[in-house]
């Protein structure tokens, strides 16, 4: 299920977007490997993001990210 949250509470998710957005938004961010890292680093963020708005376990954290690298 989706979670209804405040304004307050997504702050920091629009935060963390706006920075991926602002390096994607360079034509170069494919071929440049510190912005891939910087994007990869900042979505690992939201995926902890999301865990503390689910309240996951560090047990279902792990089937979560284990599910994602199958992927």
């Amino acid at each position: 299920p989706i979670k209804e949250i405040s304004s307050e509470q997504q702050k920091p998710f629009i935060k963390v977007v706006e920075q991926i957005l602002s390096i994607t938004k360079d034509d170069n961010h494919l071929d440049n490997p510190d912005k891939q890292a910087k994007v990869k680093k900042l979505e690992k963020e939201i995926d902890q993001l999301v865990y503390k708005l689910y309240e996951l376990t560090s047990e279902e954290i792990k089937i979560v990210e284990e599910f994602s690298k199958e992927k």
